[in-house]
C-alpha cells in the first residue's frame, strides 16, 4: 500500500473495517476533544463506503492502534471528506497529508467533480496546501435540554406529516415519498445523495418529516438522528417550512442534548435555531476541490448530515 516518512518513522494506509471501530473511537474523540463516541457514525460511513475509508498505522505493525485515519464518501460527482484525524503523540508526521492523497485518489478513481470538507483551523493549513479553497463556514450548534415543546406547526401556514405515516390528501405510498424527498435534497443539495437518505431513513422512518405546501409539494424535510442526538439532514425551499420541521422536530426529541451543523451561508437558519434555544459552540471552514455547485443551495441547507455527508 502506501507509505509516507515523517521522522524516521514509516507508515502504511490500509482499509478501515469494522472491527476496527474500538481502536479509531479513542483515537477520533482524543483528536477532536470529544466526550461522545463516534462508533455509529462510523458503522453509517462504512456501510455507505466500505472502499472509501481509511487507516494508517506505523509500517510492521498490525493490528496495533492507528496512526491516523479519514473517509471519503461519493455521492453523485462529489466526494465528501471527512473524520481525518491523527493520533495526538503523532501528529507533525506526515500522516494526515498520507491520507487525504490517498482519499483525493479514491475521488479521481470516481471520477468525482469536486470534494468538499469542512476543516478545523488546525486542518485548513493541509487542505489549502492540497489546492482547497474556502467556500462557507459551517457552524456547531447545540441546544440543551428544555422542557417546553416545540413551536406549534399549525400557526405556521406549512403542514408536515411524518414519512412513515400518510398525511391527510397524501394518498402515496412511502416510495413516492422518498422520491420526493430525495429530488428535493438533489435541487438543494446539488448532488445525488439518495442512498445517503435512504440509509437514514430505512433506520426508523417515524424520525423523518416532510413539510408541504398548499398544493401537497414537498418545501422542505428534517430527519432526526436519535442515537447521534443530531437535527439533519434537513434542507427547505423557504424559511416558513423549515419553522414548522424545526418545531416539530423539537417536539419529538423531546428535553434532551440536540446538534446541528448549520451553513454560514444560511442566516434564516441561525435566527431559527437561536430562537429555539441553540447557541453556536465552534466553526469550521467549509473547503472545496474542483468545480463549485452553486453556492446559493448553501442557504437551503438548514442542517448537515454531518461533517462527512455534507
Amino acid at each position: 500500500m502506501g507509505g509516507g516518512i515523517g521522522f524516521g518513522m514509516l507508515f502504511r494506509l490500509r482499509n478501515l473495517t469494522v472491527s476496527d471501530i474500538p481502536m479509531v473511537d479513542p483515537l477520533l474523540m482524543a483528536a477532536y476533544d470529544r466526550p461522545y463516541s463516534y462508533s455509529g457514525r462510523l458503522r453509517r460511513l462504512l456501510e455507505l463506503e466500505p472502499e472509501g475509508w481509511i487507516a494508517a498505522e506505523p509500517d510492521g505493525e498490525q493490528g496495533g492502534m492507528p496512526a491516523g485515519m479519514g473517509g471519503i464518501v461519493v455521492m453523485g460527482k462529489t466526494g465528501y471528506v471527512g473524520l481525518v484525524a491523527t493520533d495526538p503523540a503523532l501528529q507533525h508526521r506526515g500522516v494526515a497529508t498520507l491520507v487525504m492523497r490517498r482519499l483525493l485518489e479514491i475521488a479521481a478513481s470516481r471520477a468525482c467533480e469536486r470534494v468538499f470538507l469542512d476543516a478545523s483551523d488546525a486542518g485548513k493549513p493541509l487542505y489549502e496546501k492540497l489546492g482547497f479553497v474556502a467556500e462557507d463556514g459551517v457552524g456547531h450548534w447545540v441546544r440543551k435540554p428544555r422542557d417546553e415543546g416545540g413551536r406549534d406547526a399549525a400557526t405556521t401556514g406549512s403542514r408536515v406529516y411524518p414519512l412513515a405515516e400518510e398525511g391527510p390528501s397524501q394518498a402515496r405510498a412511502l416510495g413516492d415519498l422518498l422520491s420526493d424527498i430525495c429530488r428535493l435534497d438533489r435541487s438543494c443539495w446539488g448532488d445525488n445523495r439518495d442512498r445517503v437518505l435512504a440509509a437514514y431513513i430505512s433506520d426508523d422512518p417515524a424520525s423523518a418529516l416532510v413539510a408541504r405546501g398548499p398544493e401537497g409539494e414537498a418545501r422542505g424535510y428534517a430527519i432526526l438522528q436519535r442515537e447521534a442526538a443530531h437535527l439533519g439532514p434537513m434542507v427547505a425551499l423557504d424559511g416558513a417550512s423549515a419553522s414548522v420541521l424545526l418545531g416539530r422536530v423539537l417536539a419529538i426529541a423531546g428535553a434532551v442534548t440536540l446538534n446541528a451543523y448549520i451553513p454560514e451561508a444560511n442566516l434564516e437558519a441561525a435566527r431559527l435555531f437561536g430562537a429555539e434555544g441553540f447557541e453556536r459552540t465552534r466553526a469550521l471552514t467549509h473547503m472545496r476541490l474542483g468545480s463549485p455547485l452553486d453556492t446559493r443551495r448553501r442557504r437551503l441547507v438548514y442542517s448537515q448530515a454531518n461533517f462527512a455527508l455534507g
